[in-house]
């Protein structure tokens, strides 16, 4: 097993402080069996936790990933940069002494006891056998079973076993500011260990594609519970920016939700617009109101 760990040379009190914590981050992580193990779903929270904070991937997580013979899937709406990173090429990782196998085309978890290695083949190829468990991707799969709720099948329904709110539902809905060829994207993905809402701006399909360059904004204002738990909220908003060539410089992903437990309900309203160089907005003298999505769960 190799275990990651930092040093550094003499720091001020904060820097000190930093580094303490990414210290503590790098001996809750280990590589075991070609798969990422976090010593404890409190090792795991911390970790998702600085992906939110930080809008990215942890540095100790992308530096333990060069170790790892990783998923081979592509990121999509699915599979985000995120799990992407935490799974490996069986799509499993291991949190505490349970490993999960998330199978997001089939909506499906699947947990064994890590103190079972033989049954690993069962677990990959959805064999059959008491001792592996399987959920649904809209269930809370870490919590139930921490709480020792194995693959009961009244999980299916819509509400939780020990949390009895509601689940907001997956969606996704898109909209394009036509003058400069761009996709905005808000998204809810469910995959039974993890759970976000996240807003995406990218270069759209089109075949008319202007070659041009500038900047632009998104604008966001919602609200999202986490079952039983408290609220994120805020306005928020980030820039982006688009070459000569009119492609974005860097894919511009904002993250209002990362959590191991499954959102009750949510709001957004985005607002997004664009320019070309450094003068007015195209879209409010081309079209009177900038690109505009609102998506609201089941709630």
């Amino acid at each position: 097993m190799c275990v990651l760990t930092l040093f550094s040379c003499e720091k001020n009190d904060d820097q000190k402080s930093e580094l303490n914590n990414s210290q503590n981050r790098s001996s809750s992580i280990s590589l075991e069996d070609n798969r990422i193990v976090f010593n404890t779903v409190e090792d795991y929270e911390n970790i998702m936790q600085d992906a939110f904070d930080t809008g990215a991937v942890p540095e100790i997580l992308s530096g333990i990933k060069t170790e790892l013979k990783s998923c081979s899937l592509s990121e999509d709406d699915n599979y985000d940069d995120f799990l992407l990173t935490i799974l490996n090429s069986d799509n499993v990782v291991q949190i505490g002494e349970w490993l999960y196998k998330v199978d997001m085309e089939n909506k499906q978890v699947s947990v064994l006891n890590s103190k079972y290695p033989e049954l690993y083949t069962e677990l990959l190829n959805n064999i059959e056998n008491e001792l592996i468990y399987n959920y649904s991707t809209d269930d809370d799969v870490i919590d139930l079973v921490e709480n020792g709720v194995f693959g009961d099948t009244q999980l299916k329904s819509t509400k939780g076993w020990f949390c009895k709110a509601g689940k907001a539902a997956s969606y996704t809905k898109t909209t394009w500011i036509d003058d400069f060829d761009m996709e905005f994207k808000l998204h809810y993905t469910r995959a039974g260990i993890y759970f976000a809402l996240y807003a995406k701006v990218k270069e759209s399909s089109s075949p008319f594609h202007k070659p041009i360059s500038g900047a632009g904004v998104v604008n966001l204002e919602y609200i999202i519970k986490a079952r039983c738990k408290d609220f994120n909220r805020g306005p928020r908003s980030f820039e982006f920016y688009f070459t000569k060539d009119g492609l974005i410089a860097e894919s511009k992903k904002y993250y209002m939700y990362r959590r191991t437990r499954q959102a009750e309900y949510y709001g957004v309203l985005l607002k997004a617009k664009a320019r070309r160089g450094a003068g007015k907005y195209l879209s409010e003298w081309k079209n009177p109101s900038p690109a505009r999505i609102v998506i609201r769960s089941n709630y």
